[in-house]
């Protein structure tokens, strides 16, 4: 949900996945498939941050400024 938000511009937030053992593999396996054929694009995944334990995250999160990717419906304020 936060993916397709991302997508049509509702917010531009950094999306933090927690793989605790492995939890997330295929659906991170299933991103990049989709990304490769086509159906998502490189530029709405910069925001995805992937990592397998909470300090890997949370350091991550805290070193990065979500990129401002255009989207269907986002506005200037």
């Amino acid at each position: 949900e936060m993916l397709t938000w991302n997508q049509i511009g509702i917010n531009n937030k950094l999306i933090g996945i927690l793989n605790t053992c492995g939890f997330y593999d295929s659906w991170w396996q299933w991103c990049n498939t989709a990304k490769a054929e086509g159906f998502i694009k490189e530029q709405h995944t910069k925001n995805i941050i992937f990592k397998n334990t909470p300090e890997e995250l949370m350091e991550a999160i805290m070193s990065r400024i979500p990129e401002e990717v255009p989207g269907k419906f986002r506005t200037k304020a």
